[in-house]
């Protein structure tokens, strides 16, 4: 399957389950259903299931060796990570979920994310803050947003989220992230998953755990669109990055 990515052509082979970039086979790193028991729904599926079962591939700091010098140079790593269709018992195919570490001035890294091919659901979320301190089971905001092909989506600094893939389609998404930005899963693996469990009808049932949980939003990818000093239009940000590195300053806030 040939996915548009701009100057970086890239094709996902569906009998092998790798991912191909100018004829070179990706390194990935995978998450299997046994990485996920704490954070899925269905509890039976959690202790009966198959827990070698692949779920999804990451691939960390691709990129044209070309280009290296250009990430190295602005602290930035690409990724991509594919999500081929699925169900996990009751609920929709997704990944584990993770917050983001603290930046140098006290507020988490952001992230850019896009989706290449197929519709992803972005579940986005912000923890209560008291006293200084983010409350893991108290959330203030969370919001469902969906994107397609070609469409964007900013993750805003103190935000955890999960990827869902609501299709039958293979879900392709990239990122592009500070160089040594690392994901929080303990946080989301404590409570049980995001606040939200997103089901195989389409329904968004609560986590019990949570002990206050605001409704949902849903919205679209270009209706949360956000203002970044950065026109992203139609391009892929993977070429929108290489033509100017310095326009994203605000993955590191």
């Amino acid at each position: 399957m040939k996915i548009k990515n701009g100057s970086l052509p890239i094709e996902w082979d569906t009998e092998e389950s790798r991912l191909y970039s100018e004829g070179r086979a990706l390194e990935s790193s995978v998450r299997k259903l046994g990485d996920m028991k704490e954070v899925l729904h269905d509890r039976r599926l959690a202790e009966s299931g198959d827990m070698t079962q692949v779920l999804y591939y990451m691939h960390r700091d691709v990129r044209r060796e070309r280009d290296a010098e250009t990430f190295r140079n602005a602290r930035r790593r690409y990724d991509i990570t594919v999500i081929p269709p699925a169900t996990l018992g009751d609920e929709l195919v997704k990944t584990v979920g993770h917050y983001h570490e603290l930046a140098p001035k006290g507020v988490s890294f952001t992230e850019l994310y896009e989706v290449l091919s197929g519709t992803a659901h972005f579940m986005i979320y912000r923890r209560k803050r008291i006293g200084g301190k983010d409350l893991d089971d108290r959330i203030a905001e969370a919001v469902l947003i969906e994107a397609k092909a070609g469409q964007k989506v900013f993750v805003p600094s103190d935000f955890g989220h999960v990827m869902i893939n609501p299709s039958r389609d293979v879900l392709v998404t990239d990122n592009i992230v500070e160089w040594k930005f690392k994901s929080l899963y303990e946080p989301v693996g404590r409570m049980g998953g995001a606040p939200y469990f997103e089901l195989v009808d389409g329904t968004a049932v609560k986590n019990a755990r949570f002990a206050a949980l605001p409704a949902l939003e849903k919205v679209s990818a270009s209706a949360h669109a956000p203002t970044l000093g950065l026109k992203l239009g139609r391009d892929c940000i993977y070429d929108l990055f290489v033509r100017s590195p310095q326009g994203f300053g605000f993955l590191e806030p």
